[in-house]
């Protein structure tokens, strides 16, 4: 391909992502057909793949059983849309074959896992830390010593 008479370059690393990915599934499938026999690699990819599609119809009626709450109530959709991504990602991983992406879509499927990297991403506020916990820098506070508490709704001059 040529843009403004200069070939295009295909980035190498996305290339070479690739072809290792491509590697790994080739080396696991031959692990599992030795470990199980070809009928049972071919038959537990099927049936891996059938899951996949059941998890993605599920995910989409989920999502949108979601959207009409959100549009209904007015409620906050704070990092839905990256957690419901995440999850059709894994379940997609799990209809593609190969074994290595099987895992990976599993993995995905767990709703911890989705809620980890949607933090880490910064998709979701408040799954870096506790809800009902506010972080402070150290100059932000101080320790104050427990003692008798004033028993009156009166502010205390500081």
């Amino acid at each position: 391909m040529m843009l403004n008479d200069q070939p295009l370059r295909r980035p190498p690393l996305l290339f070479g992502g690739f072809l290792l990915w491509t590697l790994a599934e080739i080396v696991t499938f031959v692990f599992v057909v030795h470990q199980i026999g070809l009928f049972g690699a071919i038959l537990l990819q099927v049936l891996v793949s059938l899951i996949g599609i059941r998890l993605l119809r599920a995910l989409g009626l989920q999502a949108g059983l979601h959207l009409r709450r959100v549009l209904e109530r007015d409620t906050p959709a704070d990092g839905v849309m990256l957690h419901g991504m995440l999850a059709a990602l894994g379940a997609l991983l799990m209809i593609v074959p190969g074994f290595v992406s099987d895992l990976v879509g599993m993995a995905l499927s767990a709703p911890s896992l989705r809620q980890m990297l949607a933090g880490r991403l910064g998709g979701m506020p408040g799954s870096r830390t506790a809800p009902d916990m506010i972080d402070l820098a150290p100059h932000e506070w101080s320790h104050v010593e427990p003692g008798p508490w004033p028993r009156s709704n009166e502010p205390r001059d500081p």
